[in-house]
């Protein structure tokens, strides 16, 4: 089992990734905005993460580069 953070402004694509996701056996954190999803990687250590790429306030590249930075592989 995997802790998987989902970053997407989306609501349909971040309840359908989280269901899918839950169903395979994984944990989910959920968040609407990049800004959000630093936020919730700092609370708690992911395995995995998966963004938009095209997101108000910090786009996806950006929220990447900000995820390598806080925990490098």
């Amino acid at each position: 089992m995997a802790n998987i953070l989902v970053i997407d402004d989306d609501e349909l694509v971040r309840e359908t990734l989280d269901i899918v996701l839950q169903d395979a056996g994984h944990a989910v954190i959920l968040a609407e905005n990049g800004r959000i999803g630093l936020k919730r990687l700092d609370e708690q250590a992911v395995d995995l993460v998966i963004t938009d790429l095209f997101m108000p306030e910090i786009e996806g590249f950006e929220t990447m580069n900000l995820v390598r930075q806080r925990q490098p592989i």
